[in-house]
């Protein structure tokens, strides 16, 4: 369907169902975000811009939302009765850490509403660099709150550029007085439109905004009514009531079409039929050939299946032994190291590493043979 038809659908219902409507605002956003807008948060910000440039409105995330430890910590404290303690184990020196770190406090905090206190435990050899605060430019303390109906009308109305203008009907009024800011929304298009062509693009743009204040059906009531000083044969505004006869005869002319489809579809129907019997039979043998194929094909199956089970059970096994002699002698050494470059008693290693007593000493008994 053509946009000149899907914009006629929406003029003559009133887009009551408002289907694609977030994907519309979306479009204004992106294609007008200068002049729609970044206005209204320059004067909130109350700044002079220099120049902007749009940057890739979808980011690749980096966020990894499993941590090694979250935990709720209750306290006998009272000015700190409870927190989220987060830990971190690293045997890397990571750059990025305080970044990971900020992102798993943001999803957190809006997660458990609690303070959070973040701890990495460093595994490694070398003394680690990385930066464990945030610059004071980096850390996010709020945001600015622009609200549109903050702005009275006639700041917008005064202004000389189309894109502007069309935000008054986002602005501070009471409801009544809509039809009259819409009138004067319209009044001020025309006379600051320098072709048909731009006229129409902020007649489009006002329809799609005027249903964030739930005024569609009464901003294209009065798009009809508006009288206008343009040549009405060539003004989007005359063809908007063209266009209501258009479909109205397009209308008529897919109905007689319908039918006539229809009536040959009657006639092909019996044709069909018949051939759908002679089909039946032949299907109906081919299914029975097809089950027998099935059944030889299904039999053959359970064999290679059977055959390929016992093959996977002694790759597994074989793999479980393997794993298991690459853990044990993993286990021996981080043994060796942690007595070695630490004062860890017996318990503290056995603790650390999930050990019961008489593993711990079968380990020990082990490195001594193999260190003879």
């Amino acid at each position: 369907m053509s946009k000149k038809s899907n914009r006629s659908k929406l003029l003559k219902k009133g887009n009551t169902k408002r289907e694609g409507e977030g994907q519309l605002y979306d479009k204004i956003m992106r294609e007008n975000l200068q002049q729609l807008f970044l206005p209204l948060v320059i004067e909130q910000l109350n700044f002079k811009l220099k120049s902007f440039q749009p940057l890739p409105d979808k980011q690749p995330t980096t966020v990894i939302r499993e941590t090694d430890a979250f935990l709720l910590i209750e306290t006998y404290s009272k000015e700190e009765p409870k927190f989220i303690l987060h830990l971190e184990f690293e045997s890397k020196d990571d750059a990025e850490m305080i970044y990971r770190m900020s992102e798993y406090h943001g999803i957190e905090l809006r997660k458990y509403r609690l303070p959070i206190k973040h701890v990495v435990v460093y595994l490694g050899e070398a003394t680690p660099k990385m930066r464990t605060k945030l610059e004071p430019s980096e850390v996010f303390e709020s945001f600015t709150l622009v609200n549109a109906r903050n702005f009275s009308p006639k700041k917008w109305l005064d202004e000389e550029e189309p894109s502007k203008v069309i935000m008054a009907i986002l602005g501070d009024y009471q409801k009544k007085n809509a039809e009259l800011i819409l009138t004067a929304i319209f009044d001020k298009l025309v006379k600051v439109c320098k072709t048909d062509v731009e006229l129409k693009k902020y007649v489009e743009q006002l329809l799609i905004i005027s249903r964030m204040r739930n005024l569609e059906e009464l901003t294209v009531k009065l798009l009809k009514e508006m009288p206008i000083t343009l040549d009405y044969k060539k003004s989007y505004l005359y063809k908007l009531g063209l266009q209501k006869a258009e479909d109205i005869i397009k209308k008529t002319t897919e109905q007689l079409a319908k039918e006539k489809a229809v009536f040959e579809a009657k006639a092909v129907k019996a044709a069909k039929e018949k051939a759908a019997l002679k089909a039946k039979a032949a299907k109906e043998k081919a299914i029975f050939e097809a089950k027998a194929v099935k059944a030889a094909k299904e039999k053959a199956a359970l064999k290679a299946k059977a055959a390929k089970a016992i093959k996977e059970k002694a790759a597994l096994e074989a793999k479980a032994a393997k794993e298991k002699v690459v853990f044990i002698a993993k286990t021996k050494a981080s043994i060796q190291k942690m007595q070695a470059n630490t004062p860890f008693s017996d318990e503290e290693i056995m603790e650390f590493l999930n050990l019961d007593k008489k593993t711990f000493k079968q380990y020990l008994k082990e490195i001594k043979e193999e260190q003879q």
